[in-house]
């Protein structure tokens, strides 16, 4: 039960309208970080920016630090190393372009199944 407890935290954990974002929401905020990125632009970044990289950091960051609470079906086994956020960014918005079908969950929702994809637990 507790453990199910941290999971739910974890869909929830970016404060503001971010973290109601649908996966549509959420995808098109992450495209335009990943052009802001590749553009290397010198301009601010923007709201798409803080929004993304607030909900995929977050569940990232909360994924790490509440690794030994969470149940084994909501973990993702990172690398030691770590991974930089423009990376985490790529791996979301890959998954989601890739289930389009599942764009009507919660963005932090499907940040969790991406990262459980890419860093499966052996």
């Amino acid at each position: 039960m507790k453990a199910w407890i941290g999971a739910i935290a974890l869909a929830g954990t970016v404060a503001g309208t971010a973290a109601h974002a649908d996966g549509n929401q959420l995808l098109a905020q992450c495209q335009a970080t990943l052009q802001m990125l590749e553009t290397a632009s010198k301009a601010a970044p923007d709201y798409n920016a803080g929004s993304c990289l607030g909900t995929v950091g977050g569940v990232m960051d909360t994924m790490t630090n509440l690794y030994y609470d969470l149940p084994k079906e909501a973990k993702a086994c990172f690398p030691e190393s770590g991974i930089q956020y423009g990376q985490a960014v790529r791996i979301v918005t890959r998954y989601m372009s890739e289930h389009p079908a599942s764009l009507h969950k919660s963005g932090a929702m499907l940040s969790i199944e991406a990262f459980k994809a890419a860093y499966p637990c052996k």
